[in-house]
C-alpha cells in the first residue's frame, strides 16, 4: 500500500495494491515495474560504461575482484595522477614464477612442475588471492553442480596457461584479449612487468616444443568411462589404445599426472572392454530385425508380454515366466471388449 499526503485535486491518495479490481491500482503497479525496469537498464549501462572507460586507462586496474596471478593492488603513484588503483608485482606470486620458469627451462615437464608444487603445498592461483586476503580456500569447482573443494591444485592446465598469459609482460587483458587503445597498442595495466617480452616469447617457445596437436579429436568408444577408478587415488582412468604397439591390447591408465596429483601405485589392466564385451552382449540375446524397442529394455532380464496374445515377446530371463500362460488366457477374453477393466472372460 502507497500513501501520498496530497494527491491530484487535493487531500490524501492512497493505492491499495492489495485489492485487485481496483484498476487505479494495477496501472500504478505497472508503471512502478516499468520505472525500476528502466532505473536497472540504465545502473547496468551506467557501469558497463564506466568499467570500459577503466579499461583504457594506462595503469588503471578497476579496484575489485581478484587480480591476474603475479601481481597486487597498490595505490597510483602521485606522478600518474593519484587516483585509483594500479598493480604492481606480488613478492610471494613472483617467486612461485621464478621457480616454475627455472624448472620449466631445466628439462622439467609441466607435470612434473605440478606435482612438485603440490607436494610443497604452494597455494594455486585461485588459493593464493583467498589466503592473502584471510579467507577460506577452495570453493565450486564449475563443472558439476554443487560440487565444492577444500583447495585448488596445480595442474599442467593451470601452469600453462599463467606461462602463456599476456598479463606478465603487462598487457591490460578482457576476455581473453589484449585491450588495445585507438591506435592499436596494447594498454599496461603496470609500470613494473614481471617479465620482459623476451623472456615471454622464450618460454612460450618451450612451451609450443612439448604441446601434442589435440585439434582432431574423436570420440571415445571406451565402454568403462566414468566406471572404473584407480584403486589408489581414487581417480579416473582412461583407455588407451596402444595404437603404436602391435599385438597390444587397449589398456586403461590412471591419469593422476593431469590432476597434477601423484599415485604411487598406478595400474594399467588390459583387455577390459573385450571381457564386458563378451559377458554383456550375450546376456543381451538376440533380437529380431523387426524389434523397435530400447537398448535400456532389451538388456533388462525379464519376461516382457504384449497386449496381443499372438504377440508374445521373451527376452532372455526367468521373471514372471510361470505367470505368462495364465495372463494370456485372461487378456484372451478381453479382446473386443469396449471396457476391458469391468470385463471378464
Amino acid at each position: 500500500m502507497l500513501v501520498f499526503a496530497e494527491g491530484i485535486g487535493g487531500g490524501r491518495l492512497t493505492f491499495d495494491f492489495r485489492n485487485p479490481m481496483d484498476p487505479t491500482s494495477e496501472l500504478m503497479m505497472m508503471m512502478l515495474a516499468f520505472a525500476a525496469q528502466v532505473e536497472a537498464q540504465s545502473i547496468k549501462d551506467r557501469v558497463t560504461g564506466a568499467m570500459a572507460a577503466i579499461r583504457k586507462m594506462p595503469l588503471r586496474w578497476r579496484g575489485g575482484g581478484r587480480p591476474p596471478y603475479g601481481y597486487m593492488p597498490a595505490p597510483m603513484p602521485k606522478e600518474h595522477g593519484g587516483v585509483g588503483w594500479t598493480l604492481v608485482p606480488d613478492p610471494d606470486a613472483v617467486k612461485v614464477i621464478e621457480r616454475i620458469v627455472r624448472e620449466l627451462l631445466e628439462g622439467k615437464t609441466v607435470s612434473a612442475i605440478a606435482i612438485g608444487l603440490n607436494v610443497d603445498q604452494v597455494p594455486s592461483p585461485r588459493d593464493h588471492w583467498a589466503v592473502k586476503n584471510g579467507r577460506k580456500t577452495g570453493g565450486r569447482t564449475g563443472g558439476v553442480k554443487g560440487n565444492t573443494k577444500d583447495a585448488f591444485l596445480w595442474n599442467p592446465a593451470v601452469i600453462t596457461r599463467m606461462l602463456r598469459n599476456p598479463s606478465l609482460i603487462g598487457w591490460k587483458m578482457h576476455n581473453g584479449k589484449p585491450v588495445r587503445d585507438a591506435e592499436g597498442n596494447p594498454v599496461m595495466q603496470t609500470e613494473q612487468p614481471i617479465m620482459t617480452r623476451e623472456e615471454f616469447d622464450r618460454i612460450g617457445a618451450v612451451l609450443d616444443s612439448r604441446s601434442i596437436n589435440n585439434a582432431d579429436r574423436s570420440d571415445t568408444d571406451a565402454l568403462l568411462l566414468r566406471v572404473i577408478h584407480c584403486a589408489h587415488c581414487g581417480g579416473r582412468m582412461y583407455l588407451n589404445k596402444q595404437d603404436s604397439k602391435k599385438n597390444q591390447a587397449p589398456t586403461y591408465k590412471c591419469n593422476s599426472h593431469a590432476r597434477g596429483d601423484k599415485c604411487d601405485a598406478r595400474q594399467h589392466p588390459r583387455g577390459l572392454d573385450g571381457r564386458v564385451r563378451d559377458r554383456r552382449v550375450p546376456a543381451a540375446g538376440r533380437l529380431r530385425p523387426d524389434d523397435t524397442r530400447s537398448r535400456d529394455s532389451r538388456l533388462r532380464p525379464r519376461t516382457r508380454v504384449a497386449r496381443h496374445p499372438r504377440r508374445v515377446q521373451r527376452a532372455p530371463g526367468t521373471e514372471g515366466t510361470p505367470e505368462v500362460p495364465s495372463r494370456a488366457a485372461g487378456m484372451a477374453g478381453t479382446r473386443g471388449c469396449p471396457g476391458r477393466t469391468h470385463c471378464r472372460p
